[in-house]
């Protein structure tokens, strides 16, 4: 009768919560893996970019990984060598000329941070921004927007010295 009693009270006693019950099977728990150099630098660029956003920093602000180039350095390339077109303008396509290679700059910014860059879309970028100047040649159109656009690249694989 006392085994009787003792198969009672363990049933009826509840399970502790670290021990399993005696008809489930035992689970068991693998341990974390550790998170490799590239899934750490991945994280860490996924925080920079979402602090930033949260904080109201514009996401292009925010460094890359490797080879980041900066809006500045773009637009530098950008007006290389177009200082006495830009001149010759009237001062109202002037202003549309600036402001659109400004936001030119950031969309070819925003291209350039992308892990596969794609160098078609860039030179139809800085081409649709050349198309601004009044009575262009459509082979001088080209030729600059090809040159650009090589040396817009370069930029990208340039190292830096920080």
């Amino acid at each position: 009768m006392a085994e009787a009693n003792q198969k009672i009270e363990r049933i009826s006693r509840p399970a502790a919560e670290n021990e399993p019950a005696e008809n489930e099977p035992e689970m068991k728990v693998k341990p974390e893996k550790k998170p490799d150099k590239k899934q750490e630098q991945a994280g860490r660029i996924v925080e920079k970019y979402l602090s930033a956003t949260l904080s109201g920093t514009p996401a292009g602000d925010v460094p890359a990984a490797g080879g980041a180039v900066s809006v500045k350095e773009i637009e530098q390339v950008l007006s290389g060598d177009l200082e006495d077109i830009y001149f010759q303008l009237p001062p109202d396509i002037q202003q549309k000329f600036k402001r659109e290679g400004e936001a030119a700059a950031r969309k070819i910014k925003g291209l350039l941070d992308r892990a596969k860059v794609n160098a078609k879309k860039i030179a139809r970028l800085i081409m649709d921004w050349l198309k601004i100047i009044p009575g262009i040649n459509k082979f001088f159109l080209e030729q600059e927007g090809k040159i650009k656009t090589d040396e817009v690249l370069k930029l990208k694989s340039k190292p830096k010295n920080n």
